[in-house]
């Protein structure tokens, strides 16, 4: 059949077998190629994109989870002796010859996003004593955290030395599963 055509017919067939076998290359191979890329373009910045929520949602639990545990140490626990204000502050005034004057349970009230109590205690004794009280609950006792202390010095006629009463104001974090209804 080819034999038979001049070369003027056999080029132009042959450029004819061209357009159509670049046209059919193009339909199966290059399209689908070209899909396969943009395709390919796409799940990756998909993926970029969920691995960065990855890394978001990583670091903020990271954070709250910070959070609990620095909130936590000041959560009201009534039932835990060694968080128990009353507890605690009595065990130690007897240790260390400090007298609990008074223990005034507080009302609690809305801060902010938070309900809070503030507690008031009030012990007597040395300068000393009192200021080691003091220390004592701010770095190694967890029953709060102590928002202000008032200090005032009594003397008596008949005793020798003067006696120093320490007021201090702890507040704590009222949660729910801790909240009495």
């Amino acid at each position: 059949m080819f034999k038979n055509l001049t070369y003027q017919q056999r080029l132009r067939y042959s450029g004819i077998a061209a357009i159509l076998i670049l046209t059919l290359c193009y339909q199966f191979s290059f399209s689908k190629t070209i899909f396969e890329y943009n395709s390919y373009r796409e799940n990756q910045k998909n993926s970029s994109a969920s691995f960065s929520d990855l890394n978001s949602i990583q670091l903020l639990k990271s954070k709250n989870n910070y959070l609990d545990g620095i909130l936590s140490r000041f959560i009201l626990d009534t039932i835990d002796k060694s968080r128990d204000l009353l507890a605690v502050t009595s065990n130690y005034c007897s240790e260390n010859d400090l007298l609990l004057k008074e223990y005034r349970p507080g009302h609690p009230s809305q801060k902010d996003s938070l309900r809070m109590v503030t507690q008031s205690i009030t012990v007597a004794g040395g300068f000393i004593e009192c200021l080691k009280f003091v220390n004592f609950l701010e770095t190694k006792s967890e029953t709060g955290r102590i928002g202000s202390v008032q200090f005032k010095m009594n003397s008596s006629p008949g005793k020798p030395a003067s006696e120093l009463e320490c007021t201090l104001f702890i507040q704590n974090i009222i949660t729910p599963k801790n909240e009495t209804k």
